[in-house]
């Protein structure tokens, strides 16, 4: 299991910096086995809100 340790994201827009979660979801990765046994990685994304009024880009994810 992985996560970030930042406090906030960066909108890929407009660069404007942000610590709105606005939600959380997993992705997994799966690689080949290691040492007989599958490999799995769970990674939590957050969601973030934009503040930037203006910008096109509502939410993104980190």
């Amino acid at each position: 299991m992985a996560r970030a340790r930042a406090s906030e994201g960066l909108c890929p827009a407009c660069g404007t910096a942000s610590s709105r979660v606005h939600g959380r979801y997993e992705r997994s990765l799966g690689d080949s086995a290691m040492g007989g046994s599958a490999v799995v990685i769970r990674l939590r994304i957050r969601r973030f809100l934009c503040r930037k009024p203006e910008c096109t880009t509502v939410t993104f994810a980190e």
